[in-house]
């Protein structure tokens, strides 16, 4: 059993080895050394174990056998794990959250870096997980997609249960945390659509030089980045996911122009977008 508490050291890095669009994963949990980020929004489900979750919003802990929802997004680190069990994790890109319509209630706490809880235990769901490890292990294009629409249902019907928001845990923010936070939320509300820095900067109240420099100083990011970062996320999923023609796959990212997606693109991947389509998917 793994039981010790890590300090937050500063160091954040994106994780590259994330496969893009929705995957599932089960293994052991460990303790992170460092910060990490990746596009995804995760689906947690431990069991027989218990995490310690440290996120920009303060320290969150799993309960065991209990549904959780983590925006990958947001640097994030699992500091304390109690138990020798496994944790499943699906992972949905964020515009499949986005397009389910959840309330303001919700996503504003999922866009600031909080763990969701659902607020009670479901039998069914060990099975469920195990059931969709089973369909994207066996790379059945048909079987995957079922399991995926089944993963949005179980969402769908939790949110008519309600989630439980960790506020015990939650680490009231400064106002330079605030700031950073409004302007989160807009950028994962908005960043398909043209937004300037100006929108972005009024959404934290604050000077468009005061909201660079507080991207790069808590983000260890400039803003740009960011949101390139997101849109990018959003293209290779939709590259994976679906058979979307390319130029239109990178309007609706957000990217002004189809040279401009390019350019990002290949510079990001090190390929173009149709050879990087080609990529295995499962």
């Amino acid at each position: 059993m793994v039981n010790r508490h890590l300090e937050l050291n500063g160091q954040i890095h994106e994780t590259p080895f994330f496969p893009e669009g929705y995957f599932m994963q089960k293994h052991q949990p460990i303790v992170m050394e460092e910060m990490h980020t990746h596009g995804h929004v995760e689906v947690l489900l431990p069991n027989n174990c218990e995490l310690t979750y440290l996120t920009k919003a303060g320290n969150f802990k799993t309960s065991d056998k209990n549904l959780h929802i983590l925006w990958g997004q947001m640097p994030h680190r699992v500091t304390r794990v109690s138990g020798s069990g496994f944790i499943y994790i699906a992972n949905l890109p964020l515009y499949e959250i986005l397009e389910m319509n959840f309330p303001e209630s919700f996503l504003s706490k999922l866009f600031t870096g909080q763990l969701i809880n659902a607020n009670k235990t479901d039998e069914f769901d060990i099975s469920l997980f195990n059931k969709w490890i089973e369909d994207y292990s066996s790379k059945d294009l048909q079987k995957i997609s079922i399991s995926k629409l089944e993963l949005r249902c179980r969402l769908m019907r939790q949110m008519l249960d309600d989630w439980n928001y960790s506020e015990g845990l939650y680490q009231k923010p400064n106002k330079q945390t605030s700031r950073l936070q409004h302007m989160i939320k807009f950028l994962a509300e908005n960043y398909t659509q043209s937004i300037s820095v100006k929108e972005i900067a009024n959404a934290g109240k604050i000077s468009e030089g005061y909201a660079m420099f507080l991207f790069q100083k808590k983000m260890n990011m400039s803003l740009t980045t960011y949101l390139n970062r997101l849109r990018l996320h959003h293209a290779k999923s939709a590259l994976i996911d679906s058979s979307e023609k390319i130029s239109n796959i990178a309007l609706d990212s957000g990217f002004g122009s189809l040279s401009r997606f390019y350019e990002i693109f290949t510079t990001e991947t090190g390929k173009s977008p149709s050879k990087y389509r080609l990529k295995p998917s499962y």
